[in-house]
């Protein structure tokens, strides 16, 4: 148990978990004692002991309501095809998919698609296994951004699973932002939506269109500013090819005129990555971000505005609004890594 008057061993907390425990009017009333003895405009309060443990406080109340309070766990898959064999998969997190589960590693990214979906994780296998590179310089510097899959097969049950590769730092977009509580400040929600850019730009030069960008398929390195789209494959298709399904979020997001043709264009990541963008700004559908005074207004203007079909410019145009808002570009130091949300 932690001694709710050591400041040093409350600014050493680094999960919710530590310090709270999963029953809402119980973390409610450790708060209270903690908001007594720490807050600023009491005799002996500190702000950075409060604002650090408000922050905690938060996040226990976020992982209370969505039922995720220490998911960590191990699964036992049995594959049967191509080859037989049973494998323990070790998680941090898992998240119910349109097409099945989710299980997220150290080094591993587990997909389970259910019976009905096989195709489809076939469809995602296949895909990897064929990206195109425009020459050897151009690969190489692309390479490391795209997944890698370690093992896939069909289990006993019937389902597909996919194992893909999952780089130490990297971090689900979406375990991010439960961590933040639903919100990441906009000067790192910005270089976010510039790592998309420039895998979308790469989709566009191969022709390609993913399909399912968003904060379910998106890893972050945030220690070096990297991203890579790890899941959502089997909802890849090449562009102006139709499109025989789709995730229920890109339906839910993609103008009238895409739905109706039923055709991948490029428009149709554009719009996931600025829908993406808004979600982890804290409004999917920008509303309330244009009321924000923390998120400069040429940042939201671009977001709110509808994707070009040509993601190259709409990048450059991209580049323009962030200078518009945060002046000349430099690297802004996001201090998190898998130790403190997993």
């Amino acid at each position: 148990m932690i001694n709710i008057d050591d400041k040093v061993a409350l600014l050493g907390v680094k999960k919710a978990e530590e310090l709270f425990i999963n029953d809402e009017t119980k973390t409610v009333e450790l708060w209270r004692r903690i908001s007594m003895r720490w807050h600023p405009d009491r005799p002996g309060g500190v702000v950075d002991v409060f604002t650090h443990v408000k922050e905690l406080y938060e996040q226990a109340l976020i992982k209370i309501a969505a039922d995720t309070w220490g998911k960590a766990g191990k699964i036992t898959i049995e594959i049967v095809s191509p080859t037989e064999t049973a494998y323990e998969v070790k998680y941090h997190t898992k998240h119910e998919l349109d097409v099945g589960m989710m299980y997220v590693g150290d080094s591993l990214v587990t997909f389970v698609l259910d019976s009905d979906n096989v195709d489809l994780g076939q469809k995602a296998e296949r895909q990897l296994k064929s990206f195109k590179f425009p020459d050897a310089h151009f690969k190489s510097g692309m390479k490391p951004y795209l997944p890698v899959c370690k093992v896939h097969g069909i289990t006993r049950a019937g389902q597909y699973m996919m194992v893909l590769e999952k780089q130490p730092r990297e971090m689900l977009l979406r375990d991010m932002l439960t961590y933040f509580g639903g919100k990441i400040e906009p000067k790192h929600a910005a270089w976010i939506v510039s790592r998309m850019y420039n895998i979308a730009c790469y989709f566009q030069i191969t022709g390609l269109s993913h399909g399912d960008i968003s904060p379910d398929t998106l890893f972050i390195d945030a220690e070096d500013h990297k991203a890579r789209i790890v899941g959502g494959w089997w909802y890849s298709t090449q562009l102006n090819s139709k499109l025989k399904v789709m995730s229920g979020r890109t339906a839910d997001i993609i103008p009238a005129s895409i739905m109706k043709s039923k055709i991948a264009t490029l428009q149709l990541d554009g719009e996931l990555i600025r829908a993406t963008g808004r979600e982890i700004l804290g409004d999917i559908t920008g509303g309330k971000l244009l009321m924000d005074k923390n998120i400069p207004k040429p940042m939201v203007t671009w977001l709110l505005s509808p994707s070009s079909t040509d993601l190259v410019a709409d990048f450059t145009s991209w580049q323009k609004a962030l200078k518009d808002s945060y002046g000349a570009r430099r690297f802004t130091v996001l201090a998190l890594s898998p130790s403190d949300i997993y």
